[in-house]
C-alpha cells in the first residue's frame, strides 16, 4: 500500500519496500522537519546501496533548508 503524499513535502520514492524503511518514512510524514528523524533514517541505511543513502540525504537537505546546524551529524 503506498504511503500518503503530503502536499508540500518531498515525495516518498517508489523504492521504499522494507518494513524498516516504511517506519522511517511514516515518521518523516508525521514530522518532516525532524533532523533526528532524518538522521535515524540515514544511519539505518548506512550499510545499504550508496545511491539509496544519497537519495535520503538529498531529500533531507531539500526538506530542511536553512535548518542544518553544525554538529548534528547530517553530512554528505
Amino acid at each position: 500500500m503506498p504511503l500518503p503524499q503530503p502536499r508540500f513535502h518531498v515525495p516518498v520514492p517508489s523504492c521504499v519496500r522494507e518494513e524498516e524503511e516504511v517506519q522511517h518514512e511514516e515518521e518523516l510524514l508525521r514530522n518532516p522537519f525532524s533532523v533526528r528523524g532524518w538522521l535515524r533514517y540515514a544511519q539505518a541505511r548506512q550499510r545499504g546501496p550508496r545511491p539509496r543513502l544519497n537519495q535520503i540525504y538529498e531529500r533531507a537537505l531539500r526538506e530542511l533548508p536553512g535548518r542544518y546546524a553544525g554538529g548534528t551529524g547530517l553530512h554528505l
